[in-house]
């Protein structure tokens, strides 16, 4: 047929003979003859396939890579689930760590504030032991015995001590000294 048409005889005969039972190559005829008038060729081509039903096109190169790497990328990004879960719990364990470290550091800081309290009150008690025996000692001098600046200035003392701590009736009788 090729040798009436052409007028040479056909130099891929060899190639002819494994193609013309492929799909791919049926399928593409197929489309040619479908775009052009029917030929003798299509009618060759149904009866050449065997049964005479066209059977499914094999997968091609590129949808075979296709469906290769699909599968991976499932599993990618299962992997990166994964490693984010991981990074969640990680993070909630920090956080436990610092809200733990938050606590022991402000019952730490509590008791120094009590620690400080305390010495606060301790020192305040000192300040008012040394004051009373100052004042003891100020109430104790025998201003007639003293010179008499200094019996003026000692008396003095001695009326704000009694007035300080609410005996004013006193103060009276320490004026005649």
């Amino acid at each position: 047929m090729f040798q009436g048409v052409v007028g040479s005889s056909f130099a891929y005969t060899h190639c002819w003979c494994i193609l013309r039972t492929e799909t791919k190559w049926n399928d593409w005829l197929a489309s040619l003859t479908h775009k052009s008038a029917p030929t003798m060729v299509a009618g060759d081509l149904t009866s050449d396939a065997g049964d005479g039903q066209p059977s499914e096109r094999p997968i091609g190169r590129d949808r075979a890579k296709k469906q290769r790497n699909a599968a991976p990328s499932s599993s990618s990004s299962s992997a990166c689930l994964e490693v984010l879960q991981k990074m969640s719990m990680d993070r909630s364990a920090y956080e436990e760590r610092q809200e733990e470290h938050s606590t022991d550091l402000l019952s730490c800081a509590d008791r120094k504030l009590v620690a400080q309290e305390r010495l606060a009150a301790a020192q305040e008690r000192l300040a008012a032991a040394q004051e009373f025996e100052q004042e003891q000692r100020i109430m104790s001098i025998d201003v007639d015995k003293v010179v008499p600046w200094q019996r003026e200035y000692y008396l003095n003392l001695q009326r704000r001590i009694i007035e300080k701590h609410g005996a004013g009736a006193g103060s009276a009788g320490l004026g005649g000294m």
